[in-house]
């Protein structure tokens, strides 16, 4: 059985040429949300959290692919979130 929350690690490709990868990172139950730490590259390469909605708990892959995209070709986040204490830990 494939997890609820994918990780992205495969770049995916944006219309303006950079590629993007997307790692889950936590789910809200209060909120329904998902945060995934996204990794934009390329020129200006940035790093950021991103909040998409989860659908019950059980979101459509296709669906996640396209909220997480949506801001990665933006490059820029969609919440002041900035990771729990242990992704903090596990990342510094």
């Amino acid at each position: 059985m494939a997890e609820p929350f994918p990780h992205f690690s495969d770049p995916c490709l944006l219309p303006n040429g950079r590629t993007w990868t997307a790692e889950f990172e936590s789910y809200d139950m209060r909120t329904d949300a998902a945060y995934y730490y996204v990794t934009v590259g390329g020129g200006g390469a940035s790093a950021f959290f991103v909040r998409v909605g989860a659908r019950g708990g059980v979101p459509d892959r296709d669906d996640l692919l396209a909220q997480i995209a949506v801001h990665a070709e933006a490059g820029q986040p969609n919440t002041d979130y900035e990771g729990s204490v242990m992704w903090q830990i596990r990342h510094s």
